[in-house]
């Protein structure tokens, strides 16, 4: 008898592996939309209705732009995008992948991504990951915006560049800091160490959009030093306009 059972639990785990449960609240589901079961998807803080046109932070004017991108200064990126409002349940799923090791959960993102991706539209010819640094890279295990960008990759049967995109040195906390202050805290932070890309479209990708100062810096070294046409951001998550969001650390800055 207990070898019986030893067998079933084996053939359950092989059909119903672990992930099969609802990456947000755990309770097991058969195969829905991203892993995630009904009542919770019900609850996902989609980003929908009117958007910033830089940004792509929801507004509730007819404005074309977000107050913070009315304020911030020059602009290297052509447009951002990001699918969810980065909401208390949507920093959980992000902590998991960044500092819990869950590194299945990139695929998933990175389907709830490539969907957003298909009602933009957007035509890009490579995709790249907004880079880390080589030793937090070691001390992590990866870079999660990597994992997601692969995932996608695989998805919109893009090519993805590791390579030409690096980190530099590590930008100084961004906890108090201006726009315009953050901006220039990033600034130098990346290389571009190619010219491939030469009048090329760019999809940059990262889990979630602060306040864009790295994404328009990884941009401009693009732009400079790449000489690409154009680049597009594509986070998972966007964080709501001076509002300090339960459970986000320095570390997501």
């Amino acid at each position: 008898m207990k070898f019986l059972k030893i067998t079933k639990e084996k053939v359950l785990d092989i059909f119903f592996p672990d992930h099969m449960k609802c990456i947000i609240c755990g309770n097991e589901i058969s195969h829905m939309k991203y892993d995630i079961c009904d009542r919770c998807y019900e609850h996902l803080p989609f980003i929908v209705g009117r958007t910033c046109e830089r940004c792509g932070q929801r507004i509730k004017t007819d404005d074309r732009f977000c107050d913070n991108c009315k304020r911030s200064g020059e602009f290297f990126f052509t447009r951002a995008f990001s699918p969810l409002q980065y909401t208390d349940t949507i920093v959980g799923l992000v902590h998991k992948l960044k500092y819990h090791n869950h590194q299945y959960l990139a695929a998933n993102m990175a389907e709830v991504l490539y969907d957003k991706l298909s009602d933009e539209e957007i035509k890009c010819d490579v995709i790249m990951p907004v880079p880390m640094m080589d030793r937090k890279k070691k001390r992590r295990g990866y870079n999660q915006a990597e994992l997601i960008a692969q995932e996608l990759a695989k998805l919109s049967n893009m090519p993805i560049d590791t390579t030409t995109l690096i980190r530099v040195w590590e930008d100084n906390s961004q906890t108090a800091l201006t726009s315009k202050e953050r901006r220039e805290n990033v600034r130098g932070c990346f290389k571009c160490t190619s010219k491939d890309y030469k009048g090329k479209n760019i999809l940059l990708i990262d889990d979630v959009y602060t306040t864009g100062s790295t994404a328009n810096e990884c941009a401009r070294v693009l732009r400079k030093q790449g000489r690409v046409a154009n680049v597009y951001v594509l986070t998972f998550a966007h964080s709501e306009e001076n509002k300090n969001i339960q459970g986000l650390t320095n570390k997501d800055k």
